[in-house]
């Protein structure tokens, strides 16, 4: 198994959960041994904050590329001027756009040519590409809503019908095996 990398997407680990007693829906995200817990709320605007950088990264590619004719077909360098001009428009898009939350932040870098999404918390920084991203934030949606599953299920055993604490987690488990699962069987199928 190849140890994490800060690049590599697939080792952002989110997993639904409930808060025992207060059946509060919440979400885990864990890259390596550091484990940030998020209400399924925040995850929703995590999530929607990601898009939301996955667009000015993307928008501030193209802006760039076609300013500077980047691939525009000739020998050498494009001319300084269109490269110049290119920048200063970037610039200006950062400056106007509607900030990101802490912790996101959304680039288009002139020397690699990438667009790219950063992800932070506790000191750590992961770099996305576009796709990468638009999988995390769909993730993200998509555990928030399994966690909401989850804490109605969990209050449903518990409350509802009273079972014992440990009988709920060990079937609210049993839930989650199998939809994985069947979320598994379901992308091999495609």
């Amino acid at each position: 198994m190849k140890e994490p990398d800060s690049n590599d997407a697939e080792y952002i680990r989110l997993v639904s959960s409930v808060s025992p007693g207060s059946w509060q829906p919440t979400v885990l995200q864990s890259y390596g041994e550091n484990t940030i817990t998020m209400s399924a709320e925040v995850a929703r605007k995590r999530a929607i904050a990601v898009l939301q950088a996955i667009a000015y990264a993307d928008s501030e590619s193209t802006i760039f590329k076609s300013l500077a004719n980047v691939g525009h077909g000739g020998f050498g360098k494009p001319p300084q001027k269109n490269l110049k001009m290119a920048c200063q428009l970037v610039q200006i898009m950062r400056e106007n756009r509607q900030a990101l939350p802490e912790g996101i932040d959304a680039f288009f870098g002139d020397q690699t040519q990438q667009a790219t999404v950063a992800l932070r918390w506790d000191g750590i920084e992961i770099l996305l590409s576009l796709d990468e991203a638009y999988h995390h934030a769909t993730s993200l949606l998509e555990v928030a809503e399994s966690a909401e599953s989850d804490a109605f299920f969990y209050k449903f055993l518990s409350s509802d019908l009273g079972l014992e604490p440990q009988v709920v987690q060990n079937l609210l488990n049993q839930f989650c095996s199998q939809r994985e699962r069947t979320r598994l069987e379901a992308i091999a199928k495609q």
